[in-house]
């Protein structure tokens, strides 16, 4: 038994390990038979570096739907690798021009160490008698990798443009990675950039009715290239050593060694205008909901009156419908507008006290004395923002008290009972 030192361990006679991390790691070799068993140890035997990852520049916010182009910067000799958010291989440029973003994108970015590509396979359908496959019969190449692998292209000859589904298994016809790929009328070289990190047996295939061309004779199995991979048979059903599905002339090569990623995020609609108010009577607060890294607020409240607050209070002379719009400036040079109307009414809050109900605060504890036993008085009291502090029904006697631990400078408070109704603004004291 092998332990690479990281705790992972293998029983085959000549394993392939693949290190995740960075460190000297002491190596452990057990052979058992039945005379007994024997070990030898190789202290700080493997050494795996790492490298860092790439620094990224480039504009990583639009102000609407767009592209970008994004740089990475890695060590001499290297080059980078793009993967979008569901890991597919997109670029192998150091400069990355993204497609047309419409949504905030997350991208990620390592550096990596070339690895020489190699050719495995027939060069072409040319190599035997065939035809375009069009059935509901999904034809494979069964391969086996030596050695961690990326399958990078295969060259195919399609009937008609249109996506097709390439897709790799397992020996046990478990999907382990899928691309769908526009593929033109014709032959053309598709891109596949499959990562194979285990040695083992494998299966690759195109999802049935793709018509892409086949061969039904002139296979040669083995393709080899020793010590890395072997395209061993196809799955036809009457002869697997003569067919040949598909993917020809692959482009391969050893797993190369990658460093830590970058991630970065193309905001896209970094700034976005929006608002919510509250109005009690002729008084507004407005709350702003901008999206972006927010400089400048500029208010209309649409009756020639302006504000550059976050989040002003506006009290309006006079009822009535008005437009208010909010335009923002972010600090990456965007900015966005957005307008509501809105309309507000006098509460006709009466300041004087009635005859029969007195309301008072003093020390935060509101009192509303009755003249008389209440009789389904209906109490309501908001805040300044327009905010349901108490609404219940009192019967209780003739005064209702109640502490208001708020931070509003003032309440309004209805008392309706019977056919009478007040409304007064009540100042909270301290």
């Amino acid at each position: 038994m092998w332990d690479f030192g990281d705790g992972q361990t293998s029983i085959l006679q000549n394993p392939t390990h693949v290190y995740t991390s960075a460190g000297t790691f002491t190596v452990i070799l057990t052979v058992t038979n039945t005379l007994g068993s024997d070990a030898i140890t190789k202290s700080s035997y493997i050494t795996v570096t790492i490298d860092p990852a790439p620094t990224v520049s480039g504009t990583t916010a639009l102000c609407t739907a767009g592209s970008t182009t994004l740089t990475a910067t890695v060590a001499s000799g290297n080059q980078a690798e793009w993967y979008d958010a569901s890991n597919n291989l997109v670029s192998t440029s150091l400069v990355f021009t993204t497609p047309i973003l419409n949504t905030t994108t997350a991208y990620t970015v390592r550096q990596v160490t070339p690895s020489a590509l190699q050719n495995v396979g027939p060069a072409g359908p040319t190599i035997g008698a065939g035809s375009y496959h069009n059935t509901s019969f999904e034809g494979r190449e069964l391969f086996t990798t030596f050695a961690p692998m990326r399958l990078k292209s295969v060259f195919v000859d399609a009937s008609g443009a249109t996506d097709r589904t390439f897709n790799l298994y397992n020996s046990s016809g478990t999907l382990l990675q899928s691309r769908t790929i526009n593929v033109p009328d014709g032959q053309s070289r598709v891109t596949l950039n499959f990562d194979i990190q285990s040695p083992g047996n494998y299966e690759l295939g195109v999802v049935a009715g793709s018509v892409l061309y086949r061969n039904t004779t002139g296979a040669s199995y083995p393709y080899t290239i020793g010590g890395l991979v072997s395209i061993t048979l196809s799955n036809s059903t009457t002869n697997p050593a003569n067919y040949y599905y598909y993917c020809y002339d692959w482009e391969v090569q050893e797993l190369p060694c990658s460093s830590s990623p970058a991630t970065v995020s193309v905001l896209v609609g970094s700034a976005v205008s929006d608002f919510t108010y509250a109005a009690l009577g002729l008084d507004v607060a407005f709350t702003n909901a901008a999206i972006g890294n927010v400089i400048v607020y500029s208010w209309a409240f649409g009756d020639g009156n302006t504000s550059n607050a976050a989040n002003p209070n506006y009290t309006y002379a006079a009822e009535g419908t008005y437009t208010v719009s909010l335009h923002i400036e972010t600090s990456d040079g965007c900015s966005a507008d957005y307008s509501e109307t809105i309309t507000v009414t006098s509460i006709g809050i009466d300041e004087a006290n009635d005859e029969s109900v007195m309301i008072n605060s003093k020390n935060n504890l509101l009192t509303i004395k009755f003249d008389h036993p209440a009789k389904d008085a209906t109490i309501k009291v908001v805040d300044a923002l327009g905010q349901i502090l108490i609404n219940e029904t009192f019967n209780k006697g003739t005064t209702f008290n109640r502490t208001l631990n708020i931070a509003s400078s003032y309440v309004i408070v209805s008392v309706h009972e019977g056919e009478k109704v007040l409304t007064k603004k009540v100042l909270i004291t301290q």
